[in-house]
């Protein structure tokens, strides 16, 4: 019965997940020909920054929405990341810096969940930055390890303490949202970000245990992301 209950909840679950896909689909044309205006207007006024912007958060929609597919090739999950990290860059300028280590032309063979890395690489921006005066390094590996994709984010930005590290974590593992000496941190907060990836994961691939985080003050925060290998050609079968 046990058993039962679990499958049905899952079904639930990736019932609401495609839900959300398909609601995201609706009419995007209007925001991709409003960004195309804006590109346009921008390089004609002599503003290409924010022609390049424009352009960036074009692409970054368009890739979350795709054709709906919840599973999406690894190198599509990375240009959507790079998409949404350009953006950031025309903020931040050279207070960040970003690297990735990657076979590009290995990752062509396999498929990840969507809406996988961008979150963990937005928590960087919207956490590690603060209160640190050097630069902001965040540092993206995907690895192949017989059977797993492995993934980590890196970054040498302020960290969390013993005590937020420990929130953090349940937060990942329950969903609910941790509250930092009284302030409430949001549903796109750290560990919500990360459960929601986590979740997806789960749902999946059956992997319940897929994500890890360290960190310490003042020296950063690694998140660790290990995933069955899903071959892309196979993706819908899977």
């Amino acid at each position: 019965n046990h058993f039962i209950e679990e499958q049905i909840a899952n079904e639930k679950k990736k019932k609401e997940l495609e839900l959300e896909v398909l609601m995201g689909q609706i009419n995007p044309h209007f925001l991709y020909n409003t960004l195309e205006n804006i590109v346009w207007k921008s390089n004609e006024a002599g503003y290409p920054d924010i022609g390049r912007v424009a352009a960036s958060l074009g692409r970054l929609y368009r890739l979350s929405i795709g054709n709906g597919d919840i599973l999406v090739s690894l190198r599509q999950e990375v240009e959507h990341m790079m998409a949404y990290i350009t953006i950031q860059k025309n903020r931040y300028k050279e207070r960040v810096k970003f690297e990735l280590t990657a076979d590009l032309e290995r990752i062509r063979e396999y498929s990840i969940i969507k809406l996988t890395l961008q979150p963990i690489v937005e928590n960087c921006f919207m956490y590690a930055i603060e209160g640190i005066n050097r630069v902001l390094k965040i540092r993206v590996d995907i690895q192949t390890r017989q059977d797993i994709l492995l993934i980590r984010v890196a970054d040498n930005g302020c960290g969390l303490t013993k005590e937020q590290l420990a929130g953090v974590r349940k937060q990942i593992a329950t969903g609910q949202v941790y509250r930092d000496g009284g302030r409430k941190k949001g549903r796109r907060g750290a560990g919500i970000g990360i459960y929601s990836v986590k979740e997806r994961i789960a749902i999946y691939t059956g992997l319940k245990d897929s994500i890890r985080i360290q960190s310490r003050p003042d020296s950063g925060t690694i998140v660790t992301i290990k995933i069955p290998q899903i071959p892309f050609e196979d993706k819908n079968n899977q």
